[in-house]
Parts: C-alpha cells; sequence; structure tokens
C-alpha cells in the first residue's frame, strides 16, 4: 500500500525542507503499551494504541511512530513538548549506527515519564537527518524538572525544545489526518 500526502497541507511534521510530496506506505497494525495511573485519574495505557508508518521524503525513509487515538489522554495532557535532534545523516537521511544509539538510550531514558505520569509520548518522527519527539505533558514545569533530573547522568545532547499549549491535541491531530490513519 503506498500513499502519498502532500508535505505542504499538514504544518510539515519534520519540518524537512520539503519539495512538494511526502510518501507514506506500509503501515502497521497497532500495538499497545502498559498500565500506569495519573495523580487521582486511572490511565490505562494498555488502551492507548501505536501505529508505525514507513515512507519517503526528499528521497530519505523517514519513520513515523504515533498514537492512533488520543481521545481518553486529552483531559489529562494539555501542553506539547516538542523535541528535536538534528543530525549528520549517513547519505540516506538516517542517523550513523553511533547517533541511532544514543538517540534510543535517550528515548529509553525518557520512559520514566511515561510510567511515573508526568506525560504521553504521542508522535516520534526520523529520518531526513533529524529525529522529534513529541510529548503531552499536564505541567510542563514538573516535566522539564523531571526531564532534566533523568538526563543528569548523560552527556549532553544536540537538542532543540519547544512548548506550546495544546490542550486539544491539534498538533497530533493534524498529523493523523496528514497520514489519513483511520
Amino acid at each position: 500500500m503506498h500513499l502519498t500526502r502532500p508535505s505542504i497541507g499538514f504544518r510539515n511534521i519534520c519540518t524537512f525542507a520539503a519539495k512538494t510530496r511526502s510518501k507514506v506506505a506500509n503501515i502497521t497494525p497497532p500495538f499497545k503499551a502498559t498500565l500506569g495511573t495519573i495523580r487521582g485519574y486511572s490511565m490505562d495505557l494498555s488502551l492507548i494504541e501505536y501505529v508505525t508508518l514507513q515512507g519517503e521524503q526528499n528521497d530519505c525513509p523517514i519513520t513515523y511512530r504515533c498514537i492512533k487515538e488520543p481521545k481518553h489522554l486529552k483531559e489529562l495532557f494539555s501542553h506539547r513538548i516538542s523535541i528535536i535532534w538534528p543530525y549528520e545523516s549517513i547519505g540516506n537521511g538516517l542517523a550513523s549506527e553511533e547517533v541511532n544509539a544514543l538517540q534510543n538510550d535517550f528515548e529509553d531514558a525518557l520512559d520514566l515519564l511515561e510510567e511515573e505520569n508526568q506525560g504521553v509520548l504521542s508522535l516520534v518522527v526520523f529520518g531526513g537527518g533529524r529525529k522529534e519527539w513529541h510529548w503531552y505533558a499536564k505541567d510542563i514545569e514538573a516535566w522539564m524538572a523531571r526531564f532534566n533530573e533523568i538526563l543528569s547522568t548523560h552527556q549532553q545532547y544536540p537538542l532543540q525544545i519547544e512548548f506550546a499549549d495544546d490542550d486539544n491535541w491539534g498538533y497530533h491531530n493534524g498529523f493523523i489526518q496528514w497520514a489519513n490513519i483511520a
């Protein structure tokens, strides 16, 4: 199955210097996460379905991993935190093995933020010389304090971090619409 989506209609998810089209293909079946609780709210992470999409943009492979339907999470998390890690690609838009290992260590460390109910990772995008993690959090200051604490023993990473109030999950929903995920 090959889908072609205009990269201009949605706020170019990776902010690549887009030409005119992106291709999204190989949509994998949803997979589920584990159980958690958020300050008096029951958040059953097993109800969260994730989908992975493979595609390309500007002749580079791009992978997208996102929550399929965040409906029950919107009232819990209203602030979007976007983390961008630019890197030198190895010719096909992907990171070197060394950088990829560092990015995986970084992402694995941040799993604690979900386990401790600080937020939920809604969208990951990688390829084309950058990797992005889009989180939704209840409290940005508490999330960032824990983020810094978790990473205090890590090396310094080349990150750009952006914050936005997004109580309706407009960014995530825009991606879902752009990718035509039903």
